[in-house]
């Protein structure tokens, strides 16, 4: 066998393992891009999109030969990679399309991908997909549709439903929240990176007060639009256990005034076993009068590198920057064997407790 048979296989390998890397990059920008005065550089986001596209079209070009090779990508739980298999198999229009979609469902991230996939361009099969999956049953295939014409606002495919745009839109929305499935996430996603404030006397019928997946997405969804009446129906994901805990306390600490996040604050400390969130609510809130309470809780190895970064969010530095950081090789041995906030440095409390006075 020649050298040049194994020539194709590992480009078109190297061509989606590059799509994959690029998309986890692009999906980390435009997360950032649509945070508020987030100051992200678009034109990266631009340049992440190009090199993608220059990818697809070399996978593209390789004809049936690549899908064969890219089709084992089907089988990924890995969400850039299905996003590059996914993205191929859109722009191909291969039959393994509805493979494509249902092997999705098996997680908000794989659905995430195939749906950023399915809108990355605008082609004419594109369209009549969308058009298709407006009038399916399906929550899942009716929110691709709503996902392309989000990203796509000059389809063709958009004149098709004019008449009935907004009804297809509550409905899928309304579906997806009595579902609480993979869907939910991705459309809220979608309203927040649009700001679709015009939807949210919709997003306001959908919280039956429980703390729970379903009703988190909507209700923090509405914080970060603008809709500051959600705040107090999010003051409950605070104050109970549950997996959203530290976001919705960052959400309502971070946007309540002084005097009702420091009600908050005290409701919270009293009720115990939230020492976590009482931190990032110190910090989120910029309440420097509980200064001291950090220092005490950078004292702790389990909350030292939480704390660190709610005093460097009080006084608007950045620790690395001012040299307040530690290396492990500084810290006891005791201290590494702590899990947890590993995406944040080791403060150097010494230095910090010296600077705060």
């Amino acid at each position: 066998m020649s050298s040049g048979s194994f020539v194709i296989p590992r480009i078109i390998e190297t061509h989606l393992e590059e799509i994959s890397t690029l998309y986890l990059q692009w999906c980390d920008e435009s997360e950032l891009a649509a945070l508020p005065s987030s100051g992200a550089d678009l034109s990266w986001l631009k340049k992440l999109r190009r090199r993608i596209d220059a990818h697809l079209d070399g996978l593209v070009a390789s004809g049936d030969a690549g899908w064969n090779i890219a089709a084992p990508f089907m089988l990924s739980e890995d969400e850039g990679e299905y996003f590059a298999i996914a993205l191929l198999a859109f722009e191909r229009n291969v039959p393994q399309i509805k493979d494509v979609v249902e092997g999705a469902l098996e997680s908000t991230a794989l659905y995430r991908a195939q749906a950023d996939a399915f809108a990355w361009r605008k082609s004419g099969s594109r369209e009549q997909w969308a058009a298709r999956f407006a009038r399916s049953t399906r929550l899942e295939l009716r929110s691709l549709c709503l996902h392309y014409l989000w990203h796509n606002p000059d389809s063709s495919a958009r004149a098709i439903f004019d008449a009935d745009w907004l009804d297809l839109q509550h409905r899928t929305i309304t579906d997806a929240y009595a579902q609480a499935g993979v869907v939910l996430p991705v459309l809220m996603e979608d309203l927040r990176k649009f700001r679709r404030v015009d939807l949210v006397p919709l997003l306001r019928k959908l919280n039956d007060t429980e703390v729970s997946e379903r009703n988190y997405h909507p209700l923090s969804t509405r914080v970060m639009i603008g809709d500051t009446t959600a705040l107090d129906e999010l003051k409950c994901f605070v104050l109970e256990h549950n997996e959203y805990q530290e976001q919705a306390t960052e959400l309502c600490f971070s946007r309540y005034g002084f005097d009702r996040a420091k009600m908050l604050l005290a409701e919270l400390r009293a009720t115990g076993g939230h020492e976590r969130c009482a931190i990032i609510a110190v910090g989120a809130m910029r309440a420097k009068p509980l200064l001291p309470w950090l220092l005490k809780q950078m004292a702790r190895p389990e909350s030292a590198r939480l704390a660190g970064q709610a005093w460097a969010r009080v006084m608007g530095v950045d620790l690395a920057e001012q040299g307040l950081v530690l290396d492990d090789d500084s810290l006891d041995e005791a201290w590494l064997d702590f899990d947890g906030d590993e995406h944040l440095p080791w403060p150097d409390s010494e230095k910090i407790r010296r600077l705060t006075g």
